[in-house]
C-alpha cells in the first residue's frame, strides 16, 4: 500500500481511490477485525483490561477521541485524552 498524507501532515497507509468530480485522492483505510484486535498488545489500548478505546494508530486514536467526547464519564474522557495525546502530540489542539 503507498504512504498517503492525510490532512493534518499524518503520512499513513491506505489504499488510494481518487473522487471522479474533484480528482482529489480518498483513502480507505482497514477496519479493524475481530482477530486483529485479539493480536494487539494489552498497551494498544487506554483501558487495557477491558480492551477498550484502541489507540495503536492515529486513526483510531481520533475515533477513541471522538467516542469517549460523545459517551464517555469525566474520568474517562481525561484518561483517553491524556492516553492519546501522549501517544499522538500532533493531535492536541
Amino acid at each position: 500500500m503507498p504512504n498517503v498524507m492525510f490532512g493534518s501532515g499524518f503520512i499513513g497507509k491506505g489504499k488510494v481511490t481518487y473522487d471522479p468530480k474533484t480528482g482529489a485522492p480518498i483513502v480507505i483505510e482497514k477496519k479493524l477485525t475481530y482477530k486483529a484486535r485479539k493480536s494487539l498488545p494489552k498497551k494498544s489500548f487506554v483501558y487495557p483490561k477491558e480492551r477498550k478505546y484502541p489507540i495503536h494508530d492515529i486513526s483510531h486514536a481520533r475515533n477513541a477521541l471522538s467516542r469517549v467526547s460523545q459517551h464517555g464519564t469525566p474520568a474517562e474522557k481525561k484518561r483517553v485524552r491524556t492516553a492519546v495525546y501522549n501517544k499522538y502530540p500532533s493531535l492536541k489542539k
